[in-house]
């Protein structure tokens, strides 16, 4: 079944939700046991402080070898604030409406399957700005599928492709798609039809 446009994983968990609830343990004490209002606050919060993490990302971006590990160091930037578990593989099976993200078991193996093709690669350096946008296209549907956080992973991916991009001599403006669009071209990469995200990145990325 194909993945659908919509923040919320069929997941609740003992793990990460407080009891009887589907808000995320976090570290800013925004929980009751009914979940509605203070689940609204957790969202809001998140949105802002990870702007301000995004932005601490955009003057430093992270030094690392864009593997497993450099992936996981840009959620615990990005998410360290709100979230125990920020740079943390989850430990859950998740799904959105029917479509199953990769198994736990599996995260680790698939993760670095994935990613240390691009050092393999020479980091998508010296291609042209076609080829290199197949290749975002595809590691962007890999990494949706690969899903290896339990929350936070949308924007994790894009800071990951935003510092790829820069170090291949490329740079990535994601406001110059609409936030719908792009969203919709993600679930199309996730199942393998990558023509809409090439699309619009051909629009977003530009040659430094």
């Amino acid at each position: 079944m194909p993945l659908m446009n919509t923040k919320d994983y069929t997941t609740v968990d003992k793990i990460y939700c407080y009891e009887n609830t589907d808000i995320l343990k976090n570290k800013l004490g925004l929980k009751n046991k009914l979940g509605l209002k203070n689940k609204e606050e957790l969202e809001k919060a998140e949105r802002y402080i990870t702007k301000l993490r995004q932005m601490d990302l955009e003057k430093i971006p992270i030094d690392g070898n864009f593997d497993l590990r450099h992936l996981k160091k840009i959620h615990k930037k990005l998410f360290h604030d709100i979230y125990y578990f920020a740079g943390e593989s989850r430990e859950v099976e998740i799904s959105k409406k029917g479509s199953q993200f990769c198994y736990i078991r599996f995260l680790e193996s698939q993760g670095n399957e994935i990613l240390n093709k691009i050092a393999s690669e020479d980091y998508y350096k010296n291609l042209t700005k076609e080829e290199f946008i197949e290749k975002i296209a595809i590691l962007t549907g890999d990494l949706i599928h690969l899903h290896p956080f339990r929350e936070g992973n949308g924007r994790t991916i894009r800071e990951f492709i935003r510092e790829l991009c820069l170090l291949a001599g490329y740079e990535i403006d994601y406001s110059k798609s609409l936030t719908s669009e792009r969203l919709d071209a993600e679930i199309l990469a996730y199942n393998c039809n990558y023509k809409k995200l090439i699309s619009l990145l051909d629009i977003e990325i530009e040659k430094i």
